[in-house]
């Protein structure tokens, strides 16, 4: 299943960076009056993308990891990891920091100013931060509790009460990123599922279409965060734990929909070629994370401000996205020294 599932993987991958970026296209390229309004939020599409593409990706995330794990001893895992993902979010940062406030990073800088940046730095990048900070607490759990289920279950209760929503978007993919790692464990489980694929997404797509008329504004961990202790909504505790638990299912069941149709899918495509374009994606999922926002927030965005809502322009806003991605990363690949400080 090695190669196979690599490629597959891949694939799910490119497809939930495509989706992200269309996500994205329908927030900042569709106009000022949709953004500042945020009329996003009840955007069919929107709500649909944004209920499972990131557990999506953190349970793909946890399922490699578990190979990392198994290859690795600790120093060498936190190294990698802390250089992997502390590259591209100051990198990337500092960039974002500069087209923002558009002065020079250290002109007339002041404590306060020092401050700013670097909370500017923990606040950006927010899915690189989250898969980091779960990445060391699943090697401390690995490596000095032998994977003990009661651990992992004491640190998931833990996520609940962190005071901020800032945190909270750090360690909300905390239950898929774990779920992956023990389902890679664990991988007897796997022929199980292939066996039973079409039942599989026959279920979950009927589960996924009940919870999506369920799913509001209040869903969204940016708008209610996770703390159960003085709730961010100003809404009570046990009100608080079934937003959190509503959004846990729906992002498993929309992210088991997704694996399930690709699977199937790409076992039933004859011509394998079709694939390789989403396989190349996913293969550079973190450039392209990286690279979008940076495209989309301060390049699309102001050119898009008289805009209307219309998904036509979103798909066209995608496209050229990801095409500006590719010659981005085509280019860095040319000069492997600057490939290498923007990403380890």
């Amino acid at each position: 299943m090695g190669k196979d599932r690599n490629e597959y993987l891949d694939v799910v991958k490119g497809i939930a960076i495509i989706l992200m970026i269309f996500a994205h296209c329908i927030v900042s390229g569709n106009g000022d009056f949709f953004s500042k309004k945020e009329l996003f939020w009840d955007d069919i599409l929107f709500k649909i993308i944004y209920s499972f593409h990131m557990p999506l990706f953190a349970l793909v995330s946890g399922y490699l990891y578990y190979f990392t794990l198994e290859k690795y001893s600790l120093k060498n895992i936190l190294i990698k990891k802390i250089k992997s993902f502390l590259h591209p979010i100051v990198i990337f940062g500092i960039y974002r920091y500069l087209l923002m406030r558009k002065s020079l990073l250290f002109k007339d800088m002041t404590l306060s100013k020092i401050y700013d940046f670097i909370f500017f730095l923990f606040d950006g990048y927010w899915f690189l931060w989250s898969i980091l900070f779960i990445t060391i607490i699943v090697l401390f759990v690995n490596k000095f509790f032998n994977d003990n289920i009661k651990v992992y279950i004491v640190f998931f209760l833990l996520t609940l009460i962190v005071p901020t929503r800032v945190l909270s978007l750090r360690i909300f993919l905390y239950p898929f990123f774990v779920v992956g790692y023990f389902f890679c464990k664990h991988n007897k489980i796997i022929d199980r599922v292939k066996r039973n694929i079409i039942c599989i997404l026959g279920i979950s797509s009927i589960v996924f279409i009940c919870l999506l008329f369920l799913y509001n504004k209040n869903m969204y961990i940016y708008v209610s965060g996770m703390t159960i202790i003085n709730p961010i909504l100003n809404i009570s505790s046990l009100e608080q734990i079934y937003i959190d638990l509503f959004r846990i299912i729906i992002g498993f069941v929309g992210s088991i929909f997704t694996l399930s149709i690709i699977y199937e899918i790409h076992y039933l495509t004859k011509d394998k070629r079709i694939w390789k374009h989403f396989s190349y994606i996913g293969k550079n999922s973190l450039k392209f994370y990286c690279f979008q926002e940076i495209l989309i927030v301060f390049f699309l965005k102001p050119y898009t401000t008289d805009f209307q809502k219309n998904y036509i322009n979103n798909f066209i806003e995608t496209i050229i996205i990801i095409l500006i991605c590719i010659f981005l990363d085509k280019i860095l690949s040319k000069f492997k020294k600057l490939e290498k400080i923007h990403f380890g």
